[in-house]
Parts: structure tokens; C-alpha cells; sequence
């Protein structure tokens, strides 16, 4: 079996579990949306809610920013070595059963953490949940809706995944545990550490897709996502040999 999909409205959402999610917000010099950022996640109608900003060796405003919200954030400062690195301090640190990750730059809709975990709580055997989103401009206005593919095993997952990326990293919840079976973001890989995680996850687990828009996704000239990365060709290639050896084919 490969990813199960869902449709938000299939469920009430009156379940008060209280099972603790780890947000992680990695943020490199992004003092004017972080503080944005971090608020969407308070406006979460759901808790537990731990909230990690890995501050990836900013030189703005950003720590300053980020402390201003006290005690509700977990603040981790470290040296510059990308997103893929300061995700991975954030996994280290979290003590949720459940982790997110949300660009620095981007924003959660209210009810994204409650019914990821609402479809965990109905489809135990899940590994990772990721939504469809809305692109924004840069003053967070919708300019498009994303709508993720229908992928029914987990070979099929491998071999679309290999043709591009169509999982928003921002959309995603994993469960914890999930880190230690396939371990953690390839530091090496610029742009396609997320990518490369899912082609890892959907080895050994199932994914489960809500087919609801639950992020808004900014983009803006300073997109980190939009930055080039000269090994991009040879990362895929390893992508794919890699699923290829496992998958067999």
C-alpha cells in the first residue's frame, strides 16, 4: 500500500488528543516574515504545540524578533550550514511524537496541525501526511492553488517523486519515530534534501494526503527555495539510483 488519501471533510475534527507536535521553523535572515510565521502556529486550534526556531546564523533582526515572543518559542541559534542542517538540529531537539516543518517565510492555515493529527488518529499505520497549499505573493495575497497527485502504493510514490517534486516540505507532519528507521535531511543537498526524504520515507512507509489547501506558501525575491544548487543534476542521479536498487526497477 502506498498513500492514502483523504478528504478533510470526511471526519469531524472533536477529538482532543494530546499528543505533543514539534514544529520546526528553520529561518536565515527572514526578519520581516518569521515573527509571521511563528503566529500562525500559535493560531494552531490545536495543542500541544512545541515550537522550534533554528536560527541558522541570521545576521538581522531575526533573533531579536523571534525572542520577543518569550517562553512560547524554543529558541536554537547556530552557525550557518543551511536548511537541510538546521532541520536536523530542530528533529534532534524536538520532543513531539509528531514534527512538522514550516519555512520561515511561510504560513500555516488554523486548522493544518489539527487535522493532520486527526487523520494519524484514524490511520494509525501512516508515516507522513502532507496537504495542498496556496501560493501567495509576498504580502501573503493567494495568487494560485497546488494540488498534490493521487499516489496509490509505495512504488508508484518512488517512481512520481523521481519525476519531480510535488510535496510541499511545509506541508508535511512525520511522525517522530520515522527519523530513526530512515535517519535524518542530507546536509550536502541544497535544494533536494526534502525530495530525497521522501523518496527515503515512502520506502518503508505509507503516505497520507489531505486534500485540502492548509499552507500558504510566499513567494518573494529572497525564496530559498529559489536559490540554485550546482550539484542539482548529480543529486538526482543518486536520488534515483538509490530508489532504483531499492524498489527494483
Amino acid at each position: 500500500m502506498g498513500i492514502v488519501t483523504y478528504n478533510s471533510n470526511q471526519y469531524g475534527f472533536t477529538s482532543t488528543s494530546r499528543s505533543l507536535v514539534s514544529v520546526i521553523i528553520p529561518v536565515y535572515n527572514h526578519e520581516e516574515f518569521v515573527g509571521q510565521a511563528i503566529q500562525s502556529v500559535l493560531s494552531q486550534n490545536y495543542n500541544p504545540i512545541e515550537i522550534l526556531v533554528v536560527d541558522d546564523g541570521s545576521t538581522d533582526n531575526t533573533r531579536k524578533i523571534v525572542q520577543s515572543f518569550g517562553s512560547h518559542i524554543r529558541y536554537i541559534y547556530k552557525n550557518n550550514g543551511g536548511t537541510s542542517s538546521a532541520l536536523n538540529v530542530g528533529i534532534k531537539s524536538a520532543r513531539g511524537n509528531y514534527i512538522c516543518w514550516l519555512s520561515s517565510d511561510d504560513l500555516f492555515l488554523q486548522t493544518k496541525v489539527q487535522k493532520q493529527i486527526r487523520m494519524f488518529q484514524i490511520h494509525s499505520g501512516l508515516g507522513m501526511i502532507y496537504t495542498d497549499w496556496y501560493e501567495t505573493d509576498e504580502n501573503a495575497n493567494i495568487t494560485k492553488l497546488y494540488r498534490s497527485p493521487e499516489l496509490l502504493t509505495r512504488r508508484e510514490a518512488a517512481l512520481t517523486l523521481l519525476k519531480g517534486n510535488c510535496i510541499n516540505g511545509s506541508t508535511i507532519m512525520v511522525k517522530a519515530e520515522c527519523f530513526k528507521k530512515v535517519g535524518y535531511f542530507k546536509e550536502n543537498y541544497i535544494q533536494a534534501h526534502d525530495h530525497e526524504m521522501w523518496l527515503r520515507l515512502c520506502r518503508y512507509y505509507r503516505f497520507g494526503h489531505i486534500h485540502e489547501p492548509l499552507l500558504l506558501y510566499r513567494r518573494h525575491h529572497k525564496n530559498l527555495s529559489l536559490q540554485p544548487d550546482p550539484d542539482h543534476e548529480r543529486h538526482h542521479f543518486e536520488m534515483y539510483q538509490e530508489a532504483k536498487a531499492f524498489f527494483r526497477f
